[in-house]
């Protein structure tokens, strides 16, 4: 409603990500055109290889469990994780980004964390929303170690993201 641009992943990311223009938009219908409730009005289709019109500064993200200290427990598949990380490798984030992620539950103290996994910036959930003592932007890189040329293949941004870097898959 105030105008930012909204950058959506495709279910899965299979399809990349979609771009929500509020200018696009009559005042009346951007609720439900940003609610994707709408098909189509208002979404364009996202060009990997042009730079977006303003940077993404924040990414939301839904996860089971929350830290005080940004640390963050999800269902184990690591949407979070590239989203940033494919975010980061268009350079379609900068070093302002603020991760939001809504849980189910959250703690004081400590969730584990692998080196690599995302943190937040602030921790929403039912009882209402804590800012975590993380400061620094996230700065993921994309594991492809970890994904299968299957994944890879069948996923857009993924797909263009190694052909641009000319990444060999044995």
């Amino acid at each position: 409603m105030d105008g930012k641009l909204l950058t959506v992943p495709s279910p899965g990311m299979q399809s990349g990500f979609q771009h929500f223009d509020p200018e696009r938009v009559s005042p009346k219908d951007r609720v439900a055109a940003a609610r994707l409730r709408v098909p189509g009005v208002g979404l364009t289709r996202s060009a990997y290889g042009s730079p977006i019109p303003r940077p993404v500064d924040l990414v939301l993200g839904e996860v089971l469990w929350g830290a005080q200290d940004g640390a963050l427990i999800g269902d184990g598949r690591g949407h979070l994780d590239l989203t940033c990380a494919v975010l980061t490798a268009l350079r379609w984030v900068d070093g302002q980004a603020r991760v939001i992620a809504v849980a189910a539950e959250y703690t004081t103290s400590t969730c584990p964390q692998e080196e690599h996994d995302v943190k937040a910036h602030w921790i929403i959930t039912r009882q209402g929303a804590v800012q975590t003592t993380l400061t620094e932007a996230p700065k993921p890189a994309i594991r492809w170690e970890e994904l299968s040329l299957r994944q890879i293949r069948r996923n857009e941004v993924l797909f263009y993201l190694a052909s641009r870097d000319k990444r060999i898959f044995a």
